[in-house]
């Protein structure tokens, strides 16, 4: 019996094959705007790599972001589908929370704080903020969206007040430009440099949340957190226009 992974809320789409708390076999493609065409293919081929049928499955683990408003809905979707059709439990995890799982193997012994940060546009972040060391990863600050400015003073207070005493790691998937805001005492982690772990990290994080059953799969929902950009534009143009005396 396996467990099957899967995410689409990045620009990593992440699946994989659990065995005994073991991957089975995993696989990843890092191509953003083709989630849509890849997932089923890919999800597909694990299956039949690990010979494993649909039936075989005892769970499935799903990312529910945040993250792309398009790419949440994509596993989010197709897993509430199997496991209504399979009649298996669904356990919705925190995308956040998977990068952070998955970025405790590259953390050498002692305290840490992790703080995986996905780009919202604008200059913010989807992040939270994780303390580590001891068994799992207890949470310091819950999901949000902030300035990246301000995720990074968060961290960097968190810190402080700890004496220094606790290294700051931060995965994220920031272009360039946003990459100079990161605190030079934290260690970077780009999310491609490390999607390979990103199918253990969403296993990791399914352990701490309860899964659904039956007719509980449909509560199961896409963490969006920020309106979708048209939204937002479009509230924008009316907000101008309206400055300009052309409604009333």
């Amino acid at each position: 019996m396996a467990i099957l992974v899967m995410d689409t809320a990045t620009e990593v789409l992440a699946t994989g094959l659990i065995v005994e708390e073991n991957i089975l076999v995993s696989a990843v493609s890092s191509t953003p705007r083709g989630h849509s065409t890849a997932l089923a293919p890919l999800l597909q081929s694990i299956l039949q790599s690990g010979r494993t049928t649909p039936h075989q499955l005892k769970k499935i683990v799903v990312g529910v972001g945040p993250g792309s408003y398009t790419g949440v809905r994509m596993a989010v979707s197709m897993a509430k589908s199997m496991a209504m059709a399979l009649e298996i439990p669904l356990l919705p995890v925190s995308t956040l929370t998977a990068l952070a799982y998955a970025a405790v193997p590259l953390i050498d012994k002692g305290p840490f704080l992790l703080l995986p940060l996905l780009y919202a546009r604008r200059g913010r972040a989807f992040g939270a903020l994780y303390q580590g060391g001891g068994d799992g990863l207890e949470v310091l600050a819950p999901e949000s969206v902030q300035p990246i400015s301000e995720w990074s003073s968060l961290a960097t207070r968190a810190v402080q007040d700890r004496q220094n005493q606790v290294k700051l790691v931060m995965i994220h998937d920031f272009p360039d430009a946003q990459a100079d805001e990161i605190p030079q005492f934290a260690t970077s982690i780009h999310l491609k440099s490390n999607q390979e772990r990103l199918p253990r990290g969403l296993w990791l994080a399914s352990q701490t949340v309860r899964p659904m059953m039956r007719e509980e799969i449909h509560e199961v929902l896409p963490n969006y957190i920020l309106e979708v950009e048209a939204q937002v534009r479009l509230r924008e143009r009316g907000a101008a226009r309206f400055g300009n005396g052309l409604e009333s």
